[in-house]
């Protein structure tokens, strides 16, 4: 066997898998479960007379599934302890931002201007592909909510 042969990790030799893998999947998962116990009480109705409990239900199945998905899947280069704590907490404050700015300026203004955050400054995307993808999404997000489902969005000062 050569040098590059020994540097490369095998599968059977890799490192066990931290704990902090859980502290991210575990919580939600739980939630989850407990979010689709609950649902069931007010009623799931069927799809064409969907019942109170029935959107909870799929949104909590839905954040199990994806919990279970982050405790089985292969989280690649992220590494906990190199995130820069300065990038987690600006995630935090936009999106409480993003919260109070709903009542002021409407869903569509706030929603542009967090995901241009979060692809442009968090996720250092381009700032042609997080333009394109941040004005995309929230149209799309107008389009289905409002326009599709019918359910009136919060307008905010710029109401259109």
């Amino acid at each position: 066997m050569d040098e590059q042969e020994q540097a490369r990790p095998h599968a059977a030799h890799r490192a066990p898998r931290s704990y902090r893998r859980y502290i991210g999947s575990v919580p939600p998962l739980l939630l989850g479960l407990a979010g689709a116990m609950l649902s069931t009480r007010l009623g799931l109705g069927t799809l064409r007379q969907p019942g109170p409990g029935l959107w909870p239900f799929l949104v909590s199945l839905a954040l199990c599934v994806f919990a279970v998905a982050s405790l089985l899947g292969d989280r690649g280069e992220i590494d906990p302890d190199t995130l820069p704590l300065r990038r987690m907490l600006l995630g935090v404050l936009s999106l409480a931002l993003y919260i109070l700015g709903f009542e002021y300026l409407g869903v569509v203004l706030p929603t542009l201007l967090v995901l241009l955050l979060w692809l442009r400054v968090l996720a250092r995307e381009t700032w042609r592909s997080s333009l394109v993808i941040a004005v995309a999404s929230t149209a799309a997000l107008w389009a289905i909510f409002d326009l599709l489902l019918g359910v009136p969005l919060p307008a905010g000062v710029l109401a259109f």
